[in-house]
């Protein structure tokens, strides 16, 4: 076999046949293309959160979305939680108990969403699914308010409820205190 040089765009490849190079380049374009269709439906980096909050912490925009399996936010700590994050909760038993201080800072233009790991319209396609999943209520549990203090500006809490009949997103077991505006 007779081995040539090829010019391929601005390249020149020396010491390959023909042939060699073509299967090659289609070995390259199907790793390329299949790479990109592989990953084209997983979202952006997410933050994953489980367990107990001891000291006091931030959540970002820039981290999210967050990922909460099941969160416990301790007393005499505050979760803070800045406008334009995302809080996706990861199956029906997740949920976020406050026994601490939970401020969420929204603003009228970035709001902060915490809703189902199917959910998105939010934070993108966190589970990578496509659309093989859609949200719906009871995705999650809840966020529980016990004994501790939440603070809820601008935030949109979708696809949560409680286990129970009435599918609440927000729950208070009347010690601590809640205060929700523009919500």
């Amino acid at each position: 076999m007779k081995y040539k040089n090829f010019v391929v765009g601005d390249f020149l490849i020396r010491g390959f046949s023909q042939s060699s190079i073509a299967i090659q380049f289609v070995i390259f374009l199907s790793a390329l293309f299949g790479g990109f269709l592989f990953f084209s439906n997983i979202a952006s980096a997410a933050t994953y959160i489980s367990g107990t909050i001891s000291t006091n912490t931030t959540w970002t925009a820039a981290n999210s979305p967050y990922v909460v399996s099941s969160v416990t936010v301790n007393s005499g700590v505050t979760l803070t939680i800045e406008p334009a994050t995302v809080v996706k909760f990861q199956s029906t038993s997740s949920s976020l108990l406050v026994i601490g201080t939970l401020n969420v800072n929204g603003t009228s233009a970035d709001k902060v969403y915490f809703t189902s790991i199917k959910d998105d319209a939010v934070g993108g396609d966190t589970n990578g699914d496509g659309s093989a999943t859609t949200s719906a209520a009871r995705d999650w549990s809840y966020i529980w308010v016990g004994g501790g203090t939440l603070n809820l500006n601008y935030a949109v809490v979708r696809y949560g409820g409680f286990y129970g009949s009435n599918g609440y997103g927000v729950n208070h077991n009347n010690t601590g205190s809640v205060n929700i505006s523009n919500s």
